[in-house]
C-alpha cells in the first residue's frame, strides 16, 4: 500500500508506529493539542489508517529482523539459562568475553569493583556481581505460547447441583 494521500494522516501513522500513543502521534503529526485525543481516536478507527499502520509495522519488523521465532528464541535463552555456565571448573567467574551467546544473552548486568582491603597494606580485592534476567517470566511467556497453563474455574458443588437440577427439570403439564 502506498503512503496515504493525506500527508497529515500519513505522518500520524508513522508517528503512531513509534510508540503506539495516539495522542502523542496526533500532536507530532501536527494536529492541535486540544483536539489531538479525538483526532487520534477517529484516525485509529479509519480502515485506511489501520491498514497503513499495519503495513508500517511489518516494514519495521522486517528491518529490525523481529520475528516470532527470534522472540521465542530469546525467551528460551533466558528461560533455560544455566548459572553453571558462568563459572570455570575452579569456581571462579569466567571473563565476560568467554561466555557463550546464550549465557551472555541471559545476563542483565555485570559489575566489577576493585577496592582496597582495610589494613591490607595496599592490597586490593575484586568484587564481581552479575544479575540474570527474570527467568520465571520467560518460562511463563513460553508456557503461555505453548498453552501449557490452562486456568480452570471451580464452580463448586452447589452450582453444579443447581445446573443438574435445571437440566433435569421437566416443563409443567398443561391442562
Amino acid at each position: 500500500m502506498p503512503p496515504l494521500d493525506n500527508p497529515k494522516r500519513e505522518r500520524f501513522c508513522r508517528e503512531y508506529v513509534i510508540d503506539n500513543n495516539g495522542l502523542q502521534a496526533a500532536i507530532r503529526a501536527g494536529y492541535s493539542a486540544k483536539t489531538a485525543k479525538v483526532q487520534a481516536s477517529q484516525l485509529l478507527t479509519n480502515l485506511n489508517v489501520q491498514d497503513r499502520i499495519a503495513e508500517l509495522r511489518v516494514a519495521v519488523n522486517e528491518k529490525l529482523e523481529i520475528t516470532a521465532e527470534r522472540v521465542l528464541r530469546e525467551a528460551a535463552r533466558l528461560a533455560f539459562s544455566d548459572p553453571r555456565k558462568f563459572f570455570n571448573a575452579d569456581g571462579s567467574l569466567k571473563p565476560i568475553t568467554e561466555l557463550d551467546d546464550d549465557s551472555a544473552a541471559a545476563m542483565a548486568s555485570f559489575e566489577s569493583v576493585e577496592k582496597a582491603i582495610p589494613g591490607g597494606q595496599g592490597e586490593t580485592e575484586i568484587i564481581r556481581k552479575m544479575k540474570l534476567w527474570d527467568k520465571p517470566s520467560s518460562i511463563g511467556m513460553l508456557g503461555k505460547h505453548l498453552n501449557l497453563f490452562v486456568e480452570k474455574v471451580d464452580v463448586g458443588e452447589g452450582l453444579a447441583a443447581i445446573l443438574d437440577r435445571a437440566r433435569n427439570r421437566r416443563p409443567p403439564k398443561r391442562a
